[in-house]
């Protein structure tokens, strides 16, 4: 999966493609509060809220992960739920943000495997429930994190994976605010 970063940084850099001229620097109004860089953070990052459950619930942040979450589904009721916390005039607006931003996250862990480049990634159950069959790409464009000990997260391989990342999304996310500032 990628980290956190990497979720945050892909869905600055979507929603920034999509907003007009100017973006984030503008105040939203309070109501338009979805239209935040950190609403599209936290939209893009949402599927992992599966990790806090398991660790609570079973002790393992990996035994439940990418079960329950990432998958079209829960996108679309991420989707709704939205819509309901907005102005009726940004209803349609706001949903199809957050449900394009959590299938963005979907997306990025379709494309996470062992070693960039070569064939073979992990994929994520995206039609879940209506199927169990692992959607991915054909290559590996995000190395996979090691998490569970402390040692595994904070390992050499996991700083390599976050730099890829950092390049992967944070250049063009700079690259895109500084040319439509």
């Amino acid at each position: 999966m990628p980290s956190p970063v990497g979720h945050t940084l892909a869905s600055l850099l979507v929603r920034a493609c999509g907003e007009p001229k100017g973006w984030p620097r503008r105040t939203p109004a309070p109501l338009d509060w979805w239209q935040t860089p950190l609403a599209a953070a936290i939209f893009g990052s949402l599927p992992d809220i599966d990790l806090a459950f398991s660790w609570l619930l079973v002790g393992n942040p990996a035994a439940l992960h990418q079960h329950f979450t990432h998958n079209l589904a829960f996108a679309l009721v991420a989707g709704l739920a939205v819509s309901f916390f907005v102005t009726p005039r940004d209803r349609l607006r706001a949903g199809l943000w957050a449900f394009a931003l959590v299938s963005l996250h979907i997306v990025l862990d379709a494309g996470v495997g062992p070693v960039i480049g070569e064939p073979g990634t992990l994929g994520v159950r995206a039609l879940w429930p209506l199927s169990e069959h692992r959607f991915g790409f054909p290559v590996a464009f995000i190395p996979t994190l090691e998490f569970g000990h402390p040692s595994q997260i904070l390992s050499l391989h996991n700083a390599s994976s976050l730099l890829h990342e950092m390049v992967l999304f944070g250049v063009p996310l700079g690259l895109t605010l500084w040319l439509r500032r």
